[in-house]
């Protein structure tokens, strides 16, 4: 049987506009709730580095690409 990865993830942007897709909340920064969002993803795999943040250059491309792959990306809320 196949096992299924699912958690929230968070996008966030830091005050250089860097771009992040992260399994938790960062710590030590605060982030403004428009420049914060969350998602309920499920897939076949962890598609990030953890612990450490996974910087994308955009998070709506890097998702549409996941989702060819078999994920999904449900907008929660924060």
């Amino acid at each position: 049987m196949a096992t299924q990865w699912n958690s929230d993830l968070f996008v966030y942007s830091n005050a250089k506009a860097e771009h992040f897709i992260s399994a938790a909340l960062p710590t030590g920064m605060v982030i403004p709730a428009s420049a914060l969002k969350r998602y309920r993803a499920t897939g076949p795999y962890m598609p990030i580095s953890f612990p450490a943040p996974t910087p994308v250059a955009d998070a709506a491309e890097w998702m549409a690409e996941k989702e060819k792959e078999g994920f999904a990306f449900v907008p929660s809320a924060v």
